[in-house]
C-alpha cells in the first residue's frame, strides 16, 4: 500500500510516518502535489539475513572480539625476499 504525504506533513508527523513505513507501507513525499521522494521499508541483504538466521538456529556463533587486521598482519612472518609471491607467480605461469 502507498501513502502520500506533503513535505509539511512529513516534518510534523515524522515518527508516525516512520512507523507506517516500518510496517511495510511505501510513502510518497510530494511538494505542491508533485512526487519528489519515495520512502520504502528497508530490507536486509540476504547474506545478513542468513547469518543472523544461522546464529538464531545455533549453527553459527558470532565472534567474541572484532578481528584487528593490522594486528594480524603484524604477526605474520615477514617475507623480505617475496618468496611467497614468486612461488605463486611461478605456479601460475607453469600451470602447476
Amino acid at each position: 500500500m502507498t501513502t502520500e504525504a506533503t513535505i509539511t506533513h512529513l516534518k510534523g508527523h515524522l515518527s508516525a510516518l516512520r512507523d507506517l513505513v516500518k510496517s511495510g507501507q511505501t510513502l510518497v513525499v510530494t511538494d505542491h502535489g508533485v512526487p519528489v521522494a519515495q520512502i520504502t521499508p528497508y530490507t536486509m541483504p540476504p547474506d545478513t539475513q542468513s547469518l543472523r538466521g544461522l546464529v538464531r538456529q545455533g549453527l553459527l556463533r558470532p565472534p567474541k572480539v572484532r578481528l584487528n587486521l593490522r594486528e594480524l598482519h603484524s604477526e605474520l612472518a615477514p617475507d623480505p625476499d617475496d618468496l611467497g609471491i614468486r612461488l605463486l607467480l611461478d605456479e601460475r605461469q607453469t600451470g602447476r
